[in-house]
This record gives C-alpha cells, sequence and structure tokens, in this order.
C-alpha cells in the first residue's frame, strides 16, 4: 500500500518532456519528511528527485529540502536500510510555491525461518535476482545494493580524503615474515576504477617494472548492474561475528571466464542491515604468468553517520603453504583508516540545494565529481640515483602526507587543483621543498633528489 500522504500525488507515469520543466519559471520547493511506520524520523535516508538530477542524504531529521524547481512532474525515489523503496511522482504547481509531504516507510518483510539456505557451486548463468524463485535472496541482496548505492552517493555528493595507515610484510614459506615496510597514504572519494570482467588484474603503470596489480572490487561494484550479470549470488544464512550476528551472501564469476576474476562473500547485520564487512577472492589466477593462487583480501567497513559505511580496515595475506609446491613469497599487507575528512558540506549538513538550470547541466555537474581531484606520484631517490625509503613527502595539510616505501615510491591522492608546496626529507639529507600544479582528474609525476647533509 502506498504509504505517501499528500494531495498532489499521482500514479507512475512517463515523465514530462525536460524542456517543458526547463523553460518555466523555477520558483517552487518540495520538502519531504522520511518517517517510519511509528512516525519516526529516518534519519540519513537516501532521496532522488530524477528530473533535476537531485540526490543526497535527508538530514538527522529525515527531511530533505530542494528549491529552485520549474513547475511539472517530477518521480521520487526513497530508500533506507531495512525498509521498503518508495518511488512515486509529484506535481509541481505554479499556485503552490512549496510542496511539503510525508513519506512513511515500512519494514522489509523478511522471516528467518522461511530462509532455505543454499550452497555454491557451478555458476552457468548469473543469479536472477528479480525471479520470484529468489525473492529471499533479492530481499538481503537488496540491501547490500542499498549499502553500497548509499556509500556511491557519499563518495560523489560529499568529497572527502581518507587517510590510511599500510604495512607490508614480505612473507617466505619456508622462513616466514621477513621484511616490513610501513607508511601512510592518502586518497581521495572520486570513483576512479570501475569493475569490467577480464580487468581485475592490470599491469600497474606505476608501480616499480610495471607490476601485476590486483584491481579489487569494492563495495560500489556490487550494486552495478556488470557486477550482477555476471555473478552467481547465494544466500548462506547466518554467521556470529564479533560485531554481532551477520547474514552471509556468496557470490562467484560465471563459469564460462578463462581469466581472472572474484569470488567471496558479503555480510550485513541482522538489525541494521548495515554492511559489515567484504571477503573477495582472485579465481583463475592458476592462468596467470607466473601462476597466482590463495590471494584472499578481507574489507571491514565502519559507520561514521547512522547507516553510512566508510571502509576501515583492509587485510591481505599471502596463501597458504601448499606441500605440493616449492617455495615461494608473497606479501602480507594491513591497511587502517586513521582520518577522514569532508572536503565541503556532509550528510547531515543544513543546506538549501537548487535545482540545476537543466536537465543536461546536471547531469554534467554529477558526472564531473569523479575528476574533482588530482593525484600526485613519483620517487624519492639521492644524486647518485639511489632511492630512499622512508623518505616523508608533506604538506601543509596533515591528511595529505605520504612516506615512501621500500622502492622509494610514494602516491598522494585527493589532492585540490592548483599550487600545492611540497616538503621533501629524510634522515642525513637536506629537506627540499618544491611546487607542484596539481590539476583535476591528473597525477603529476614527480621524481624527487635530496641531497646529502654536509659531513655525511
Amino acid at each position: 500500500m502506498k504509504r505517501v500522504f499528500c494531495a498532489l500525488l499521482i500514479p507512475l507515469a512517463p515523465s514530462l518532456a525536460a524542456a517543458q520543466i526547463q523553460q518555466a519559471p523555477r520558483e517552487n520547493s518540495i520538502t519531504i519528511s522520511v518517517v517510519s511506520d511509528a512516525g519516526t524520523p529516518l534519519s540519513f535516508s537516501t532521496v532522488a528527485i530524477v528530473e533535476a538530477g537531485v540526490e543526497r542524504f535527508s538530514d538527522q531529521r529525515g527531511e530533505f529540502f530542494l528549491a529552485g524547481l520549474a513547475p511539472g512532474q517530477y518521480h521520487v525515489r526513497v530508500r533506507q536500510l531495512g525498509y521498503t523503496a518508495e518511488d512515486f511522482v509529484v506535481e509541481l504547481v505554479s499556485k503552490q510555491k512549496n510542496l511539503s509531504l510525508q513519506v512513511r516507510l515500512s519494514p522489509i518483510p523478511f522471516v528467518l525461518s522461511d530462509i532455505v539456505v543454499t550452497g555454491a557451486g557451478e555458476c552457468p548463468q548469473a543469479t536472477d535476482l528479480t525471479d520470484p524463485a529468489n525473492a529471499k535472496l533479492g530481499v538481503i541482496f537488496g540491501e547490500v545494493s542499498k549499502n553500497a548505492d548509499r556509500l556511491r552517493l557519499l563518495r560523489e555528493r560529499y568529497p572527502f580524503t581518507y587517510t590510511l595507515w599500510r604495512e607490508f610484510t614480505t612473507f617466505d614459506s619456508y622462513l616466514g615474515p621477513r621484511s616490513v615496510v610501513r607508511d601512510t597514504v592518502t586518497y581521495g572519494s572520486a570513483i576512479d576504477w570501475k569493475y569490467e570482467p577480464g580487468e581485475v588484474v592490470q599491469r600497474d603503470s606505476i608501480t616499480a617494472a610495471g607490476q601485476q596489480v590486483m584491481r579489487l572490487p569494492q563495495l560500489v561494484d556490487l550494486a552495478d548492474t556488470t557486477f550482477q550479470s555476471t555473478h552467481c549470488f547465494y544466500y548462506r544464512g547466518t554467521e556470529k561475528k564479533d560485531a554481532g550476528v551477520q547474514h552471509r551472501v556468496d557470490f562467484i564469476p560465471l563459469s564460462s571466464f578463462d581469466f581472472p576474476d572474484v569470488e567471496g562473500s558479503v555480510f550485513i547485520d541482522t538489525k541494521s542491515y548495515v554492511l559489515t564487512s567484504a571477503v573477495f577472492r582472485l579465481t583463475g589466477g592458476e592462468r596467470m604468468k607466473p601462476p597466482v593462487t590463495g590471494i584472499e583480501v578481507t574489507t571491514e567497513y565502519a559507520e561514521i553517520y547512522p547507516n553510512i559505511v566508510i571502509l576501515r580496515a583492509v587485510t591481505a595475506n599471502p596463501p597458504p603453504r601448499d606441500p605440493q609446491r616449492t617455495r615461494f613469497t608473497g606479501l602480507r599487507q594491513r591497511q587502517h583508516l586513521v582520518t577522514y575528512r569532508f572536503l565541503r558540506s556532509k550528510p547531515g549538513d543544513t543546506i538549501t540545494l537548487v535545482a540545476a538550470d537543466s536537465i543536461a547541466k546536471a547531469s554534467a555537474v554529477r558526472d564531473s565529481l569523479a575528476a574533482t581531484f588530482g593525484s600526485l606520484s613519483g620517487t624519492v631517490h639521492d644524486r647518485q640515483g639511489n632511492l630512499l625509503s622512508g623518505a616523508v613527502v608533506s604538506t601543509d595539510d596533515p591528511a595529505l602526507n605520504a612516506v615512501t616505501d621500500k622502492f622509494g615510491q610514494f602516491t598522494i591522492r585527493g589532492v585540490l587543483p592548483g599550487e600545492l608546496e611540497l616538503t621533501v626529507s629524510a634522515n642525513g639529507y637536506e629537506t627540499t621543498r618544491i611546487r607542484v600544479d596539481v590539476v583535476a582528474g591528473k597525477t603529476v609525476i614527480l621524481p624527487l633528489v635530496l641531497y646529502q647533509k654536509p659531513g655525511k
């Protein structure tokens, strides 16, 4: 039953032509209050006004406001974790300058006793999540997709940078852990890679010797139609973890893939439906040269606002020792979140949004968010060309500082365009300062040279 209360709601129908909306005076506004069946405000719900090209979170009171709308029909989409979705159309008329309405969301109908746990096997064709036979799986995976969409919205609409502490341990199957390198690296929230079949393993143009790297799909990829159309999904019941009882959904790639891909599991809380962790394993690695097997990466998430998560920690372990194989080496990696910083507004801010001048302009603004930041990457070495590990590359913003790895390399992401001053220092060397012009959507490559202090 429709649970939106407003005199001007009409049934879903094809939207008005964009030109009709653009030509009319933009004097209308809309206020949407999102609540539960019991009338409790649902803070940080997602609200989208399709024809205006606007999507964002409601505030702590569950309220959303948008001004600068022309009279006409607008499709509205409202989503919240653990609740049924609402899609409807409103009509704004010139006589009523502001339209206020309340949207009531019902808890999703999900009963654990009705679930039949299925096991993963072959994947001859992707799971059709719209098939009634997969209704229960569809409910759970729908919540996974909502988590992914919320993270996508956070990263696109509310740009931020985040700094990770990293530890890399070289591992020998016979001798155990060897060398350890620790550093920090800062990233921007812009989504710069999207899952595509056959693109999980690539040659990296920045890392040493163009080595092969695994491009790990992210939470946002799980909601993408490309990922969903190339994988099978299985509900595996619930598991007890440190964070409580979790729903588990497994996924595997199509059996027809003859190239590396990923399989794994995602876990969401049974009470809040907030995603807590995801596990990705490389498949088809035995086809690589040299073969790579047993790679498993675990990503953990943490709430920074109610029902809004960001990455908290990443752990990548080397493959277990195989008695049938000769000696081999690997890399154990640990990362955890140090800090994050919003560059503009953040979820919950009271902001008076104004609709874009046109649908085309709104789309262009939205698409341009992916290219908001620039990046810096390079090496630090001495006059003889020796790479310097542990050199510090810093700015006036501590969130953008980096330390070179064992190859003397560093990367700084999430840098706003413009002139940036870098300070480069290392024990026994003179400190150097340089100015760099950062360009949005581009990576500046910097070979940095340090000179030894007198007497060294």
